[in-house]
């Protein structure tokens, strides 16, 4: 379960969080390999860092990603991972009139333990646009700036259709159909009323529908339509 310990749940709910996802997983005919990394994968062929190959046609990357290295070319303070450095106002460490957002920066977690950092996820960057935007009027103004604090209830995860497993203030502990109408209520801060709209009546019909079906023409041919938009029209001069 990603993200547990970023987002304040301890180490002995972590194990359990694990044991629990795992038994879930378990009866969805899944296997789990933890802490179990990919030498390479070549032509639908994956070996694996404890010596297992599997033959896979279909691979979901969801690891993150390396941060851009030109970000040590614009003379800003960066952490020890190559983050942008910031202080609990969102401002760039040191420099009063630079503001930080998105992934690219890390910024200090004052509803955790002294040190923590808030984990790189969509609901502290909403809550956060929200500061910033306060926080440059003020600013421009000459107001007292507000320091960004938010602490999560717990941690959700969806698992397939209608399966999840949540841990909600640190001792709550859901799984199967709770868990995931949880996963889905706890995801739904989606921006305009409209869209949110759209998003819970698609999920009340998939808790009570089965599942789409869905095309993956390109599957065989991954670089296909790639290739097709990165070639010139005959048409254009």
């Amino acid at each position: 379960m990603p993200g547990l310990a970023e987002h304040g749940i301890c180490a002995k709910s972590l194990e359990e969080a694990v044991s629990v996802r795992g038994h879930v997983m378990a009866q969805l005919t899944i296997e789990v390999l933890l802490e179990t990394s990919m030498d390479y994968c070549v032509e639908q062929h994956v070996v694996l860092a404890n010596g297992v190959e599997i033959a896979a046609s279909m691979i979901v990357w969801t690891a993150s990603v390396c941060l851009n290295p030109t970000l040590a070319q614009f003379g800003l303070p960066l952490g020890s991972r190559g983050h942008v450095d910031t202080v609990p106002t969102l401002q760039v460490r040191g420099l009063d009139h630079a503001w930080a957002a998105g992934t690219t920066p890390r910024f200090p977690n004052l509803a955790a333990e002294e040190g923590a950092w808030c984990p790189p996820d969509a609901h502290h960057a909403v809550r956060r646009a929200t500061v910033l935007a306060d926080n440059v009027i003020a600013a421009l103004r000459g107001r007292p700036l507000k320091e960004y604090q938010h602490k999560n209830p717990g941690a959700v995860v969806g698992i397939g259709l209608r399966k999840g497993v949540a841990i909600l203030f640190n001792r709550i502990k859901l799984k199967d159909r709770p868990a995931w109408w949880f996963h889905r209520l706890y995801r739904g801060r989606v921006p305009t009323l409209n869209r949110r709209i759209r998003v819970f009546v698609d999920w009340i019909l998939a808790s009570v529908l089965k599942r789409d079906s869905v095309g993956l023409i390109e599957l065989e041919h991954p670089r296909g339509p790639f290739t097709e938009a990165a070639t010139p029209s005959h048409g254009r001069t």
